[in-house]
């Protein structure tokens, strides 16, 4: 799953070489784990677990320079943004934040996750933050690598739960 998500991605090697038609495999071979892990749980309906594989196509640019301010665009869409837009208003976060972006993250991890819990919510957020205080130059490779192995391990607990 850390391979996995790295490539989905496009952090790590060899990514950079996957055919521009492909570049959807590595997101859909995450879903489909993610819904071998869900049918565990609900046996053949399991398969709605696939609908993991939309959230993974909304973008991380929001999330993408998370200790920097100044540099997230007003202008610029994203799927995910009336969600968290809504979210940091209640909770009165500005847009241009690290408060946001750990908003954002939380929002994109938890309908990742959804099928198998939802606890996307949590370890997306703290793999960017680790990702961040752990290398400045890596920090995009290590936050999604954390983030595929805390899924794959959620998977693993989820299937170990249902038997």
């Amino acid at each position: 799953m850390a391979v996995l998500n790295g490539w989905a991605g496009g952090s790590l090697w060899p990514s950079y070489h996957i055919p521009k038609g492909a570049t959807w495999l590595p997101e859909f071979f995450f879903a489909a784990a993610i819904a071998y892990g869900c049918t565990a749980l609900f046996g053949w309906m399991g398969i709605i677990g696939l609908v993991s594989y939309f959230p993974l196509q909304s973008g991380t640019w929001i999330i993408l320079p998370w200790r920097t301010t100044g540099v997230r665009s007003t202008t610029r869409g994203a799927t995910l943004k009336p969600i968290s837009d809504w979210i940091a208003d209640k909770l009165y976060i500005e847009f241009d934040t690290v408060q946001y972006a750990a908003i954002y993250a939380a929002v994109k991890g938890f309908l990742i996750t959804l099928p198998i819990g939802g606890l996307g919510a949590l370890y997306m957020p703290l793999a960017y933050e680790l990702g961040q205080r752990l290398s400045e130059r890596h920090k995009t490779l290590i936050a999604e690598v954390l983030f595929g192995a805390f899924t794959g391990l959620n998977i693993w607990i989820m299937t170990r739960l249902s038997f």
